[in-house]
């Protein structure tokens, strides 16, 4: 207090007087928290009792009201946050994307050229979800800050909503809050904490998680029930490297500022490196071009209307035309004011009619030189997008550039923290990248595709397709693909048994490309999560060839802490009622010649360690074992199912990366030794050693805390699996020996 006590005296009553108005002034601190504007519509607050603690508010987008022909702030939902203990609610925006099937002219079920899709209403939105809505808010805060979130339903009154009561809500993913939510039923309120940043849905009413519309829809409406209106915040890390706000007496001249309502040429300026999207709407259109070294900024209080691509760049773009491309803020790419390709045929002078450019961020041989703070994609949220939200292919010479071994390939791709709700056929989420990290996925379409790495990632399925598409998963030369602590909130099929859908979903098409007619690929799937509890979504659902013979055969998959929930009864509704689909996986007994003339039986291994289905480990059972030979006593058979027994000790979702597995144990090769340590030696363990196809090539037992094996002696070579046994707990690792 001595600080804050300019006059000190030495009478004793004066002291303690000034001693307690000092503490007054801290206590009123405390309450209302440190505000600072850093633009119109940003408000960033400090907690004054811990300086380093933050929030970062955007309450709103400039002018939006303006904006009379899409429906931009929601009315269904709003969104508050404050940090715990301080009095003020700060309003954040709250924007709003919807399913426009339904909508007065888009209601034609025909395709140009007399196509029929009765899926799809004119602009390709699915009917299935029609008039279905999400609205989302974003925030920016720091890592151990206790905010609290007020979220209220109103009753869609565009004019002038208004509060609706409710009767419960839930969280979701459920560990990602502190403790149970607050109701206020009668106020349509739930006031809930985070600590740390994270996407966030909640669900009102059971309007999710009562109810499957695929399975069990409303007898209200025996073919789909009322549309489903949903919220998600969306909690952000702070953002470091933010371009400087536009200063009106000397701008940096680095910086292109587009206003709204502008147009900028998409060709910049020499010395200008960043292009910075100002609050408000800015309406853009298809087709904007994406230069290498520059980096485009939109704030999350800017919404902008259109397209990004490098794609048919000028003649004479450095290249690759790829390199450093940087899209990030925690603004809205939207595709809501744009036509599918299929219904827009592009007229660009001197393009072709590629329906890539209708994709919401598209960049063709892409690198970064530093991933973590310069991804290619960070923090943008993409809404209702009229193709593909994102793809990011990778630069093959820069990629090829990194070594000829394994050990030296690694990420050169990245999209972090970005946000993805499509409500379209063909609305995929990212495509080719190699990382992909803390974002969200509420697709309609393919969520994703195995080629690359995914950490920490949200997925959410209403309709159709796949959370993995599996088709194109990378072989030969390529680092180690790992799917690491994801979550699977929602795995919805409008297929009454799910069968056209899955979360790892191979649809048989494609062709194997190797010599022995089999792609060796390395993909651990470790601590994954299918929390959904109305799921009519198989997890597994893999066909390893279609009738005509043909697909990949892919070798050297590992599920390893699989938690998987699912209903426990038949769907009632259906008459005669479905079976809750089962997990399948097909292969066709067929033969193969390879380009040495040699006609070989094919066979994939899958190894399923400690996995579960609502808490019951998985098992031969789960699956349809069609052509599938558990044990491969069967010559035909081409597929051999490994189920390990899950662990009595349950692990949940992990919040960070680690080395570690989630028995503690970790695994490496160094000069010809195989290196095995342990947490404690309290148990006896067995090593057993795998190569890539399955076959046992060591055992041993161990007391002690530490293994070194002699892998040279062994004769092991390249990719093995080394899966360690402690009583129930069984926990398996790939790692390159050379």
């Amino acid at each position: 207090m001595k600080q804050l006590n300019p006059f000190p005296h030495k009478n004793p009553f004066l002291k303690a007087r000034n001693a307690c108005f000092a503490s007054y002034l801290l206590l009123g601190l405390a309450f209302f928290g440190t505000i600072k504007l850093t633009a119109q519509s940003t408000v960033e607050v400090t907690n004054p009792l811990n300086t380093s603690q933050k929030i970062i508010v955007y309450n709103d987008v400039p002018l939006q009201q303006n904006d009379l022909d899409y429906k931009l702030k929601s009315d269904r939902y709003k969104i508050l946050v404050r940090i715990l203990g301080t009095s003020t609610w700060y309003t954040v925006f709250t924007s709003k994307t919807y399913n426009k099937a339904g909508n007065a002219g888009l209601s034609d079920d025909t395709y140009p050229l007399g196509l029929q899709n009765p899926d799809v209403s004119t602009q390709n939105y699915l009917n299935f979800t029609g008039q279905w809505s999400h609205s989302y808010g974003n925030i920016e805060m720091t890592q151990n800050t206790s905010v609290e979130v007020k979220i209220t339903k109103l009753d869609g009154n565009s004019a002038n909503p208004l509060p609706i009561a409710i009767t419960k809500v839930a969280a979701h993913p459920v560990q990602k809050i502190v403790g149970v939510p607050y109701v206020n039923a009668a106020n349509g309120v739930t006031i809930f904490t985070i600590n740390n940043p994270g996407q966030i849905t909640i669900d009102f009413d059971g309007a999710m998680d009562d109810r499957n519309r695929g399975s069990s829809p409303l007898p209200t409406d025996a073919n789909f029930g009322d549309p489903v209106h949903t919220v998600t915040l969306f909690a952000n890390p702070i953002m470091a490297g933010k371009p400087p706000v536009k200063n009106l007496t000397n701008p940096d001249p680095t910086v292109l500022y587009v206003s709204p309502g502008t147009i900028p040429s998409s060709t910049l300026a020499a010395g200008v490196n960043t292009v910075y999207f100002m609050p408000g709407v800015h309406n853009l259109g298809i087709n904007f071009k994406l230069y290498p070294g520059k980096q485009y900024y939109i704030p999350g209080d800017a919404i902008v209307y259109g397209t990004f691509n490098n794609l048919y760049l000028p003649t004479g773009t450095s290249t690759p035309t790829g390199k450093n491309i940087k899209v990030f803020g925690y603004g809205t790419i939207s595709g809501g004011k744009q036509a599918h390709p299929r219904y827009s045929p592009q007229t660009t002078p001197g393009v072709a009619n590629d329906e890539s450019l209708y994709k919401g961020i598209v960049i063709e041989n892409a690198s970064s030189d530093d991933g973590i703070a310069n991804p290619n994609i960070y923090g943008i949220t993409i809404a209702d997008p009229s193709n593909h939200a994102t793809a990011i292919d990778y630069d093959k010479t820069t990629f090829k550039n990194l070594g000829t071994t394994i050990a030296s390939k690694k990420p050169i791709t990245f999209a972090k923290w970005v946000k993805i709700i499509t409500w379209r056929g063909n609305g995929d989420g990212i495509g080719a990248c190699q990382e992909v990290s803390d974002c969200f996925f509420r697709t309609n379409d393919d969520s994703g595709y195995i080629k690359g790495n995914k950490y920490r990632n949200i997925f959410w399925k209403d309709t159709n397709a796949a959370v993995f598409h599996m088709a194109g998963i990378p072989d030969g030369v390529y680092f180690p693909l790992k799917i690491e602590d994801c979550e699977v909130i929602y795995a919805r099929s409008r297929e009454i048994d799910g069968s056209g859908s899955g979360v790892f979903h191979l649809r048989g098409n494609g062709s194997a490309s190797q010599t022995d007619c089999m792609y060796k690929i390395d993909l651990t799937v470790n601590r994954f999560k299918v929390s959904d509890p109305l799921s009519n979504m198989p997890v597994f659902n893999i066909f390893n060839q279609n009738s005509d013979g043909q697909g990949p055969m892919y070798n050297g998959m590992i599920f390893n802490y699989v938690d998987i929930k699912r209903p426990t009864l038949q769907y009632t509704t259906a008459n005669p009622p479905v079976k809750i689909p089962t997990q399948k996986i097909f292969a066709y007994p067929t033969s193969c010649s390879t380009t040495s003339g040699v006609t070989t039986k094919l066979l994939t291994t899958v190894n399923f360690d400690n996995c579960t289905i609502n808490g019951s480990a998985l098992k031969k059972d789960d699956f349809d074992m069609s052509d599938v030979d558990e044990d491969n006593s069967t010559t035909n058979d081409r597929v051999k199912l490994i189920f390990t027994p899950a662990s009595t000790a349950r692990i949940g979702i992990k919040s960070k990366e680690s080395n570690y597995t989630a028995s503690g144990i970790n695994v490496y090769s160094n000069a010809n030794i195989l290196n095995v340590n342990f947490p404690n030696a309290d148990l006896s363990r067995e090593i057993q050693i795998y190569n890539i196809l399955g076959q046992m090539m060591y055992k041993t037992t161990i007391q002690n805390d530490n293994a070194k094996i002699d892998t040279k002696s062994l004769n092991l070579n390249g990719v093995v699996i080394v899966k360690v046994i402690a009583g129930d707990d069984v926990s398996s690792h790939k790692v390159l020996v050379q």
